[in-house]
């Protein structure tokens, strides 16, 4: 059966004239009183019309808009995803203020720094996110390296970042600002940003839920998990009475924020008295150390630039390697990646080690990290990630080679 469309305006003035002029009434012509009061009628009877048909429409999911949408949302449990403000807990060791080498005390006289809360960092781009530092900061005089939180100064995705993109900040409160000694990054990329929902990607999710066997199996649990946003693959570990999820995100290292969303949907969808808990991955660091080889001729600014082009290149293969799924990294590859980022380079390493030292970061008990030679290829171990490391400085070291 067709859907039954509203009359239009014009129609309806058409039909109610010939209604009208089936009566006897003649003075029907643009311009007589007869004719005026059936347009008028008209007019107004197609546009009621019209608006209740809209309104009829904005309760059905496919045509509901704005706040008829939330209300239909709420009906089956999905409310819309509101606006997020980017950030990063000092917890997820994300953002790090650090010098390239030494200690904090040689930049400030032989004296630890103080950061206030409120710095601003940003990228290098002047149109680009920026974020202010949470808390005051210190900077022991002895330590080279200490993480802070951070959160974005827009709402939304705009302030979203990727790894290592955060590189400027305007505090001058030690002595060597003006060489610009004291440095600072992020980690990993920042994905909490969220705009809120619009009423196209709304829809789509309250038709998925509708659609939904509404089961408690783990293809239902990992859909329900994958409408988290910022949320890449899970892998599930079943236990005795319960199981783990562990959870991978655009980040090496899960937002709380997140995992709290994670867990609320495997509360809602596992079958009760059963529970399962939402974990992070056990991240397991690379870092490497080798020289670089320039083209003839380049300058110190373009033997730079490779430089930093290099190690963004080499922190986005060892990043984005799809550790849930168990891919390899190869440390060829990882060379290629290096070796290919920019004109300049000419070659890395040596002829049979293109990679000098190469290492494999893991936790101890107690939450420190040690490393090992990586002397192959690594093949991820289930609830493993590979990232760069992230208790170390410079986890991609790379100098000219003599």
């Amino acid at each position: 059966m067709p859907i039954q469309s509203p009359q239009s305006v014009s129609v309806t003035q058409l039909n109610l004239l010939s209604a009208l002029q089936a009566t006897g009434i003649t003075q029907t012509s643009p311009g007589g009183k007869a004719r005026a009061f059936s347009d008028a009628v008209g007019n107004e009877i197609g546009g009621l019309e019209s608006r209740s048909f809209a309104a009829l429409g904005q309760t059905l999911l496919p045509y509901a808009t704005g706040d008829n949408l939330d209300f239909i949302g709420e009906m089956f449990g999905v409310p819309r995803i509101q606006a997020q403000t980017g950030s990063s807990p000092v917890s997820d060791n994300n953002f790090v203020f650090y010098v390239q080498s030494g200690n904090f005390g040689n930049i400030n006289s032989g004296n630890s720094i103080t950061v206030p809360a409120g710095t601003l960092l940003s990228t290098a781009s002047a149109y680009g996110p920026t974020y202010t530092t949470n808390n005051p900061i210190l900077l022991p005089s002895s330590s080279n390296s200490v993480p802070f939180s951070a959160t974005s100064t827009t709402d939304g995705s705009f302030g979203n970042v990727l790894p290592n993109a955060i590189t400027n900040h305007n505090f001058q409160g030690y002595t060597n600002f003006r060489y610009g000694s004291l440095l600072v990054t992020n980690n990993y990329g920042v994905v909490t940003g969220v705009d809120e929902e619009d009423d196209t990607d709304y829809r789509y999710r309250i038709n998925l839920k509708i659609s939904s066997k509404n089961g408690a199996a783990e293809s239902d649990l990992r859909l329900a998990i994958l409408l988290v946003p910022g949320i890449q693959n899970v892998v599930f570990v079943r236990q005795a009475g319960t199981y783990l999820c562990y959870v991978y995100a655009t980040s090496p290292t899960v937002p709380t924020s997140v995992m709290q969303l994670v867990q609320a949907q495997m509360n809602t969808v596992t079958a009760w008295p059963l529970v399962g808990t939402a974990v992070q991955p056990d991240l397991v660091g690379i870092s490497l150390s080798t020289t670089v080889t320039f083209v003839s001729g380049a300058t110190e600014s373009q033997q730079s630039a490779a430089i930093a082009n290099a190690q963004t290149a080499a922190a986005n293969y060892i990043n984005n390697l799809d550790s849930a799924d168990g891919q390899t990294f190869v440390i060829n590859q990882l060379a290629a990646q290096i070796e290919d980022a920019d004109p300049n380079i000419l070659d890395i390493g040596n002829p049979d080690q293109p990679i000098n030292n190469i290492y494999i970061w893991r936790s101890r008990e107690d939450g420190t990290r040690y490393s090992r030679n990586l002397i192959n290829n690594y093949e991820p171990q289930q609830g493993e990630r590979l990232c760069t490391e992230f208790s170390i400085s410079v986890p991609i070291n790379l100098s000219p080679a003599a």
